[in-house]
Parts: structure tokens; sequence; C-alpha cells
């Protein structure tokens, strides 16, 4: 930094670097990685990304990103560059998100009221977006549970299409 005085006036400058839009997409891959389970894999396509963005040069600079506590499909993100306790510059990136992992599917056709069988399920690697939250741990506590509606092969087993036997 180096700093300027005229008359009453001061001027501080800050020597910048520019960070790529390359640089910006590798940070927020990281960060949406350590948010997840290891065993979920992202699948990012960015749909607004800041091509240069200005930050102070030096060790003491922190990028900090915000976005929403879980992570959606479509997020925006917001990141910060923090230099001396202030914000220094900041800029936001939007991105589609899909989200795969190992996870038991139906490998038959189940019609309402089957009850489920452990030769009815396969492990298979598949988007699982729209199932987070939704998939059992542990899917031996849902072997001889009742189907509430007609599932497809490939369906993922989750704790919404099935219910205790009555």
């Amino acid at each position: 930094s180096s700093i300027e005085v005229h008359g009453l006036q001061s001027i501080v400058s800050t020597q910048e670097k520019i960070i790529s839009s390359q640089t910006i997409q590798e940070i927020i891959e990281n960060w949406i990685q350590n948010k997840n389970d290891n065993s979920i894999q992202a699948e990012i396509d960015f749909i607004k990304l800041p091509r240069k963005w200005k930050i102070p040069q030096g060790e003491d600079v922190n990028i900090v990103i915000k976005g929403p506590s879980s992570l959606s499909n479509r997020i925006n993100i917001s990141l910060k560059a923090i230099y001396n306790g202030k914000i220094y510059s900041s800029q936001t990136a939007k991105i589609n998100i899909k989200y795969f992992q190992e996870v038991s599917v139906l490998n038959r056709p189940l019609s309402k009221g089957d009850l489920l069988k452990e030769e009815n399920i396969s492990l298979q690697y598949t988007d699982v977006t729209n199932s987070l939250g939704k998939i059992p741990y542990k899917i031996t506590d849902f072997i001889g549970m009742k189907a509430r509606k007609r599932l497809r092969i490939g369906s993922i087993i989750n704790s919404f299409d099935f219910e205790q036997p009555t």
C-alpha cells in the first residue's frame, strides 16, 4: 500500500491482483465439496461467473463465500474479499448444481401396496438432486414396508414412498 497526502486530503492505494474466472470457479467448487458429504458428488453448471475480480495483493486477504445453508440445485453465491477487516470488493455468481450418489433403487416396478423385498433393491450411482434429505441411511429399515404409490424401475428408495404395512 502507498499513501499520498495532498493538503487535507489523502489517497490510499492498494496493490491489486486479478483473479480469473477459472480461479473463482475452483474456489466455488471447493466450497461446495466441503459443504457436502464425501459420498455425494456435485456437477456444477456456472450460469453467471465474474470474468475478472480485483482483490488486494497479499497473504492477509480472506475470500468469504456466502450461499444458502442447504445447497439446492440453483443457487446464488456471494463472494467477498476481506482485507484489513473490511470488505474490499465483492462479486456474485449464479450456478446450477446436480448431485450424484450411489443409492438404493428399485430394480423392478412396485404397485401401490406391494411390500419391498431385499431382492427388489439394487445399488446405483444416480442423480439425487431432488431426493436430498429423503434418502434413508439404513435401507434395511425399509424391507417389508408397503409402497404408498406405484413406483417405477430405478426409483430411489425414500421415506415418502413407503409406509408400515397394516
